[in-house]
């Protein structure tokens, strides 16, 4: 039988050939000795959005710790993004709460960039 934790899946499947919208980015702070260091930064975790799949949403965990979109998701307009070095593969868990035997999909990236919205005017090349 297939392992199906061994597959990796690009970001067009997962967006079904969509937009991906960004609408949260949070730091990530390392946990020592049972306590997490808020002073130190080792990433960013980005909470995207899917319109292509039913507004699916997802968190990515990025390894970059530049916030570059918190400017931008103040304004309030969407904000469109790509990944650079896009991982993501299914896992297998326990439900602590049920205890049901579930799958979900863990997701990390290098960094993450901001693109021009789908068909915009940004997309076009005049020559």
């Amino acid at each position: 039988m297939y392992d199906l934790t061994t597959l990796l899946l690009p970001l067009s499947i997962l967006a079904h050939e969509g937009a991906v919208i960004a609408t949260k980015i949070a730091a990530m702070h390392p946990y020592r000795d049972g306590h997490t260091i808020k002073e130190e930064i080792v990433g960013r975790r980005v909470t995207v959005v899917f319109p292509g799949a039913g507004y699916q949403t997802l968190d990515v965990k990025v390894s970059d710790p530049t916030d570059a979109l918190t400017p931008l998701l103040d304004k309030g307009k969407p904000v469109y993004v790509d990944f650079d070095g896009f991982v993501a593969k299914p896992y297998d868990f326990v439900d602590k709460a049920t205890g049901v035997r579930r799958m979900g999909i863990s997701v990390k990236a290098d960094s993450v960039r901001v693109v021009p919205a789908p068909g915009s005017a940004d997309d076009l090349v005049i020559e």
